[in-house]
């Protein structure tokens, strides 16, 4: 299930679904993308495709990686204190985890090490990435700065980015999905 940090769990399920779809499903996987929190395993996904033999790379078509409003770091962005309210870190104190309710209505378990884990996330390892890497990200994003997407184009080699005005952490639900699309789809190719 969901954990608030997990990131070598999402990396995992993550390389078990392109598995799946390139062995099993025999199909050519063209393009991983990641929002948010997903983008730590698009962009260590992205970090593994680089160590291995780029031949074998080119012989899959070349994949390449979307970044939606990923976070660059959260040192110094994430305080359980200011994120959490008083009854939920005392809770986590006595019974070591609380309960927190996703925007989606899924109650979720997070723990002191879940918080740990977030609140340490270091993505030094992108400027590893030898892949494509194309980074969207609103200039109107409280969520995660978009200081983290200049960050990334800044690290990252083979980077584009696109820098959507007046966009949210979710852009603003549908309203720049065509947008989107067609920075994705010119991508791509």
């Amino acid at each position: 299930g969901w954990r608030m940090a997990n990131y070598a769990g999402e990396l995992s399920d993550l390389q078990r679904v392109v598995s799946f779809v390139e062995t099993d499903l025999g199909c050519n996987v063209a393009c991983i993308i990641g929002h948010s929190k997903g983008s730590v395993a698009v962009l260590q996904y992205a970090q593994q495709q680089s160590l291995k033999n780029q031949s074998a790379a080119d012989e899959k078509g070349n994949c390449c990686f979307v970044n939606l409003s990923g976070r660059y770091t959260s040192r110094g962005n994430f305080d359980p204190k200011t994120i959490f309210t008083e009854a939920q870190i005392k809770t986590l104190a006595e019974k070591g985890s609380f309960k927190l309710k996703s925007p989606g209505g899924r109650v979720l378990d997070v723990t002191a090490e879940d918080i740990d884990e977030r609140a340490n996330l270091e993505m030094s390892f992108v400027s590893n990435i030898s892949q494509r890497v194309l980074t969207i990200h609103g200039d109107a994003d409280t969520t995660v700065d978009v200081d983290s997407a200049y960050t990334f184009d800044d690290k990252i080699p083979k980077h584009s980015l696109k820098v959507i005005p007046n966009a949210d952490h979710n852009f603003n639900g549908l309203r720049y999905l065509r947008e989107i699309v067609s920075a994705i789809a010119d991508f791509v190719v």
